[in-house]
């Protein structure tokens, strides 16, 4: 099983992060990318970030914002 496989979540969330950064095209871009904020060198690569995650309190049910993370709220 990969490293992406086994921290699904959290590989969407990195995948989704850098398109509302770095995508014209995508709808949220206007709200990050757009305003000048964008991803940090380091996190673009997926393994760094997985890493910043698990060491930050990274939890299942978690969102990841600029503030840090949060529970989803349903």
């Amino acid at each position: 099983m990969s490293i992406r496989t086994e921290n699904k979540s959290i590989y969407w969330a990195w995948k989704a992060m850098k398109q509302r950064c770095k995508n014209p095209k995508c709808k949220a871009y206007k709200n990050y990318g757009a305003r000048g904020i964008k991803v940090c060198n380091e996190w673009e690569k997926f393994e760094p970030f997985l890493s910043w995650c698990l060491e930050n309190g990274y939890q299942k049910g978690f969102q990841i914002t600029a503030g840090g993370f949060h529970e989803k709220k349903i």
